[in-house]
């Protein structure tokens, strides 16, 4: 196996750093995305030797930035790209439990199913998070708990389609590829962490970018 840790961010200036130096000690291989930040957050990245960047001058979305990463690796002969988040809410001290899971199955996806049991995780974030497990299981069959987390690993030799979606739907267009593909789909419990620094890192619009997700998974059923 080789495995490569994939961070896509933009305008993560006050989290970046930490999210890179806690990941830097599974030692990994890093990739970040630069999407086309305009804070100072190529500043961050430029004070880490260890890592490689791909800048996009124009922010073009998440989606756009982790399909620039699946070229990347697959260019690169990565066999698994496990993708995290940049703005806190991920803990990258639980890859090992990816890791552990890729060695007893190397041939599926992986989802970090965030623990939402706390009482800071924001009403908007539960309600979107239910709609698109709904839509997801409506479509597909398949009950998930967590079809929004960013943390993932994915099989690059079994994902031979890419999405084409360029924001947030291409994390949910992705579990419907590994459908069509026939590759099993795992979860494993994650931790989930929000403070007010992830929240202002943090891009997602629960409701509006949930919708946009649940547009695309009915599109699906007639495309």
């Amino acid at each position: 196996m080789k495995i490569l840790i994939a961070i896509p961010t933009y305008n993560n200036e006050f989290t970046i750093s930490l999210v890179i130096h806690k990941v830097l000690t599974t030692g990994f291989d890093i990739l970040v995305i630069n999407d086309g930040s305009t804070d100072k957050t190529f500043d961050e990245l430029n004070k880490f030797s260890k890592i490689n960047i791909i800048s996009i001058p124009k922010n073009y979305g998440k989606g756009n930035a982790l399909r620039e990463a699946f070229k990347w690796a697959i260019k690169n002969d990565y066999t698994h790209l496990i993708s995290i988040d940049a703005d806190g809410q991920h803990d990258p001290a639980e890859i090992p439990k990816f890791i552990k899971q890729i060695k007893d199955d190397e041939d599926c996806l992986i989802i970090g199913s965030r623990d939402f049991s706390t009482a800071k995780i924001p009403f908007a974030s539960r309600l979107g998070r239910k709609c698109s497990n709904l839509a997801f299981r409506l479509v597909t069959g398949i009950s998930l708990f967590d079809t929004q987390s960013g943390f993932r690993v994915y099989p690059l030799r079994l994902l031979t389609q890419l999405s084409n979606k360029d924001r947030y739907d291409f994390e949910m267009d992705m579990l419907l590829n590994a459908v069509f593909l026939r590759i099993q789909i795992k979860e494993i419990k994650i931790s989930s962490h929000y403070s007010q620094t992830t929240k202002k890192s943090s891009h997602f619009k629960p409701i509006s970018d949930s919708i946009k997700i649940v547009k695309a998974l009915v599109y699906s059923l007639f495309s």
